[in-house]
């Protein structure tokens, strides 16, 4: 009797584990796309609040502004990544030629 209570205690809290990992993974991703969300949105509304009075820009749509997120990421992620590349790998100073010989 002790044996069975034992398995069945040990197959309880291996799914109770179970599940409470898998809602909070579901938690998470439901967490990340209202974020993303959310981020797309005051984006565009920044956008269209500014960029039209100041630099007489048309205004922009939801889809447009999550597009300009993205090529803002990538553009970061490169900049970044040319300067790590650059601390890394610092290049000899380039010494000029005398030009008035």
């Amino acid at each position: 009797m002790d044996y069975t209570e034992n398995i069945e205690r040990q197959m309880e809290q291996k799914t109770k584990y179970f599940v409470t990992k898998v809602v909070k993974v579901i938690f998470f991703i439901i967490l990340g796309l209202g974020i993303a969300l959310l981020v797309g949105y005051i984006v565009m509304r920044l956008w269209n609040w500014l960029m039209p009075e100041l630099f007489g820009l048309q205004e922009i749509g939801y889809w447009q502004a999550v597009g300009l997120l993205i090529l803002a990421k990538i553009f970061l992620v490169l900049v970044v990544a040319t300067a790590l590349a650059v601390a890394q790998n610092p290049k000899k100073p380039i010494r000029q030629k005398n030009m008035a010989q």
